[in-house]
């Protein structure tokens, strides 16, 4: 008859030994499913800092468009057919941006930072695609922000309501699209496969919106 203190050796040892095939078979999984997009990443960050080097707010065109629009406002930038997500609820990492009551320079540290929550919590193993994603056309004013969805009426967003946007890896469709978020008082945007010049137009704009 096997001593129980040996049985419960080998109970224990198999619970071990599962567990760290188990572990394994994550890791594995993790990295033939995430390195190709983190590689992806570095490089939409990389291609993004050499547009900032290059871009020049001064050099951007007004945009003619087919409806009128108030005097003095001018259409600076517009893309059609944008997946989308628009969030009212903020978790963690953006209700810290509250306490320290939307400080520029802390701002401008968090967004900059790498490690910026939302783009390390989008690298989970088993990526979800928000339920709220719709399709939409987005034009940036000199004025506001203004965003055509299907079905549903213009939502229009003052400058002075936005806190900035960045460029971020987006999940969607069980994996991560290059995108664009756009971080307001209110709500979080999400916008997919955008032209990333949106972000310096905006946070040009908004710059100036602070300045006057």
């Amino acid at each position: 008859m096997i001593d129980v203190k040996i049985l419960a050796l080998i109970i224990i040892g198999g619970i071990w030994l599962a567990t760290l095939i188990f572990v394994g078979f994550l890791a594995f999984f993790y990295s033939k499913k995430h390195t190709p997009l983190i590689a992806e990443r570095k490089k939409y960050f990389q291609d993004f800092e050499n547009m900032k080097l290059e871009f020049d707010f001064k050099q951007i065109k007004p945009i003619k468009i087919n409806w009128q629009l108030p005097k003095g406002e001018k259409i600076l930038f517009l893309e059609s057919d944008i997946e989308m997500n628009i969030s009212t609820k903020k978790n963690k990492q953006f209700k810290n941006m509250e306490k320290y009551d939307y400080q520029a320079d802390f701002l401008d540290d968090y967004y900059d930072n790498e490690s910026f929550l939302p783009l390390k919590s989008a690298y989970k193993l088993f990526l979800k695609s928000s339920a709220n994603q719709s399709k939409g056309n987005i034009f940036v004013s000199n004025k506001r922000i203004i965003i055509q969805r299907e079905g549903q009426a213009n939502l229009e967003i003052n400058l002075n309501d936005v806190l900035k946007a960045y460029i971020s890896m987006i999940p969607n469709r069980k994996t991560l699209f290059k995108g664009v978020i756009l971080h307001t008082k209110k709500s979080v945007y999400d916008f997919l496969l955008i032209d990333p010049i949106i972000v310096l137009i905006i946070n040009n704009l908004i710059k100036g919106e602070k300045n006057e």
